[in-house]
C-alpha cells in the first residue's frame, strides 16, 4: 500500500487527537456498495490474524488476509477524509 504525504500527516493528527491508550487505527474490509473495498476505524483489540504496521509513527493494524489486496491501493487525504484509491473499486 502506498501512503501519500497528506494521508500520513492526517493519520498523525488523528492519532494525536483521537487515539487513547492502547488504541490503534485498523484497516478493514468494507462491504458497502459503491465505496472502496477498505475502511479505517479505531480499535483496541488485535488478534493473531492481524499484522501491525507503522505509518508515519502511527500504529496501524491490518488483517493479514487484506495485505495482498491493499498492495495496489493508495491511502490519501482529500481534504475531507482519508480515502483509499483502489484500482479495483467496488461493484454492486
Amino acid at each position: 500500500m502506498k501512503v501519500t504525504t497528506a494521508a500520513e500527516e492526517e493519520l498523525r493528527r488523528l492519532a494525536e487527537a483521537e487515539l487513547g491508550a492502547g488504541e490503534f487505527v485498523r484497516i478493514g474490509r468494507s462491504y458497502q456498495c459503491g465505496t472502496s473495498r477498505f475502511q479505517l476505524s479505531v480499535d483496541d483489540t488485535q488478534t493473531v490474524m492481524d499484522e501491525r504496521i507503522d505509518i508515519g509513527g502511527v500504529p496501524v493494524v491490518v488483517e493479514r488476509a487484506c495485505l495482498a489486496l491493499l498492495s495496489d491501493c493508495t491511502l490519501d487525504w482529500n481534504g475531507e477524509g482519508l480515502i483509499f484509491l483502489d484500482p479495483v473499486g467496488s461493484a454492486c
